[in-house]
């Protein structure tokens, strides 16, 4: 089994400004550089490994998430920057490769390109239900004043 070698920590405030399945690419070119054969199970301990904020269970923050590539995997398939799949390995095509040198550049803060942050919804019902109401209108007036708070059946 390969040992995952920690070379270079990245600011957690400017990893978790980046889109997920940027963060995947640059694993699938980080473990590929390292003279290693990308398989799943190596690019989530990669990823995991550099990027636990990302890639962490919402709860159980010392382990990965493995279903957070699923999506991400597929749509770099799709769009030509990767190759290969979870039976076998990864590897990064021509475009793959030139965009995961731009990523290493903004995680390295070489330059600064169009970082954004995807508002994080949570994973789980409950996570998603509290945060619909915490945003709705009535929790937002009972903050206020919540001695005169009152709320119709309906409401």
């Amino acid at each position: 089994m390969a040992e995952i070698v920690r070379t270079k920590n990245y600011d957690e405030e400017l990893y978790t400004k980046v889109e997920m399945q940027e963060l995947i690419l640059f694993g699938i070119y980080l473990v590929s550089k390292n003279g290693e054969i990308c398989t799943f199970e190596r690019l989530v301990a990669e990823s995991f490994t550099r990027f636990p904020k990302v890639f962490a269970f919402k709860r159980f923050s010392k382990w990965p998430d493995s279903l957070k590539f699923d999506r991400p995997l597929r749509t770099l398939r799709e769009k030509g920057l990767i190759v290969g799949g979870a039976k076998d390995y990864f590897s990064l095509t021509k475009f793959g490769e030139k965009l995961a040198i731009q990523i290493k550049e903004r995680l390295e803060g070489e330059r600064v390109l169009n970082q954004r942050k995807k508002a994080s919804k949570g994973r789980s019902v409950d996570d998603r239900l509290v945060s619909y109401l915490k945003d709705s209108l009535q929790f937002k007036t009972f903050l206020k004043d919540h001695k005169n708070f009152s709320i119709s059946e309906k409401e």
